[in-house]
Parts: C-alpha cells; sequence; structure tokens
C-alpha cells in the first residue's frame, strides 16, 4: 500500500503568479456558482491533507502543495533534491 498521495492537476484553474482556486469561474463551467463551490472544497480538502498536487505549468520540479493565503489559496513548490 502507498503511503502518500498526489493529485494530477488539468490545466485549468491553476491561478498564476503561484494563486490557486480563486473565486473566479471559467469558460467552460456550465454552473459558475457551482464550480467555485466545488473548487473551494478540493482547494481546502488539498490544503487539510497536504496532498501533493502536480501541475503541468509548475514551476520545476511541477510538484506542490496547496495552501491559504490572503483570503484564497496558493501554490507553495514543493523541494526537490536531485538524490533518490
Amino acid at each position: 500500500m502507498c503511503s502518500w498521495q498526489a493529485v494530477i492537476r488539468r490545466d485549468g484553474r491553476g491561478g498564476k503568479r503561484g494563486k490557486a482556486g480563486g473565486d473566479w469561474g471559467g469558460a467552460f463551467d456550465q454552473d459558475p456558482a457551482q464550480a467555485v463551490t466545488t473548487r473551494r472544497k478540493v482547494y481546502d480538502m488539498l490544503v487539510a491533507d497536504k496532498t501533493l498536487v502536480q501541475g503541468f505549468h509548475y514551476p520545476f520540479p511541477g510538484v506542490a502543495r496547496v495552501e491559504k493565503a490572503e483570503g484564497g489559496y496558493r501554490v507553495a513548490p514543493a523541494a526537490w533534491s536531485p538524490s533518490l
């Protein structure tokens, strides 16, 4: 059994400049209010569980944790070591 977990995010809703999951909707959200509610629940879960998140446009190494910040969330890049 694996002792860790990670979430692989699609390309959208990642925010810019380290911000994540705000109150904004997207062009593809069929129900914008529900999308924001669901997005907040997912980000709250990621914060509470300290889950690693892989984002395709995150800074190297492409893995981060989500943290609460300034009334929203921010992406905190994971530490990386060249040694395995």
